[in-house]
């Protein structure tokens, strides 16, 4: 929906005739790639490609944040210089172009999910929130904000995200299809794996402390929905 330049840089073009860029929705049951799981768009990535583990528009969001939510002292800059920043960095990251346009687009929202192959369309708009910097916005509107282009500019730091989603809320995720859910009920499909469970291996060789620590900090059950103490928001 935000037509992302970024898109050439991060995406395989997709196979699907007259759709240049397809992603497969997660939590689903895919389809098999010789057939149309082949189609949707692949992530550009090489085996010689660095792994990143935190860039200079990360840190420019999260003083976005800290400023616009929290109201910390982030030194000079206003918590859109940040924002606007975040967004520079990671086109400059990239070698992307249009930074400037993206930056003042406030027309652009994200679209909904229409999956080409017709199987696991989702028409619920997941949000309303345009590009473009509002400081009459909201504390939740500018997080969203703050955080849907944080999540951009993050693209393959998966555990950054899953952690964003946990504490916030945001960006909102499609919950997961009933066929794709295969925890057996332990999960919710709306609210997703809150944690991973400590490895059969720390069992055998850490059990007193595991056991400790599922006892103590976990109110007794090692589950995949149990939330840490920092994931405390029970509305997202």
């Amino acid at each position: 929906g935000y037509k992302d330049p970024r898109r050439t840089v991060y995406f395989i073009p997709s196979e699907f005739e007259g759709i240049p860029y397809a992603g497969i929705r997660v939590s689903v049951v895919k389809p098999a790639l010789g057939k149309e799981g082949r189609k949707y768009s692949g992530v550009r990535i090489t085996p010689t490609d660095p792994v990143l583990w935190m860039n200079a528009a990360e840190v420019a969001f999260l003083k976005a944040e800290a400023k616009a939510v929290f109201g910390f002292n982030m030194g000079a800059g206003s918590a859109e210089d940040f924002y606007n920043e975040g967004i520079r960095l990671s086109f400059a990251q990239h070698g992307v172009s249009g930074e400037n346009d993206y930056i003042n687009n406030a027309t652009d929202r994200p679209d909904s999910y229409v999956d080409p192959a017709g199987l696991n369309s989702y028409p619920t708009l997941l949000s309303q929130v345009t590009i473009k910097w509002d400081d009459a916005a909201s504390k939740t509107v500018k997080q969203e904000r703050i955080l849907i282009q944080k999540w951009i500019a993050n693209f393959n730091l998966g555990n950054e995200a899953w952690a964003d989603h946990r504490r916030t809320g945001f960006p909102h995720f499609m919950p997961a299809t009933d066929a794709g859910n295969k925890s057996d009920g332990a999960v919710s499909s709306t609210f997703g794996v809150r944690r991973m469970r400590y490895p059969l291996a720390e069992y055998s060789n850490n059990g007193a402390n595991v056991n400790a620590a599922v006892s103590n900090l976990l109110k007794g059950k090692d589950s995949m929905s149990t939330r840490l103490w920092w994931d405390c928001n029970p509305a997202v």
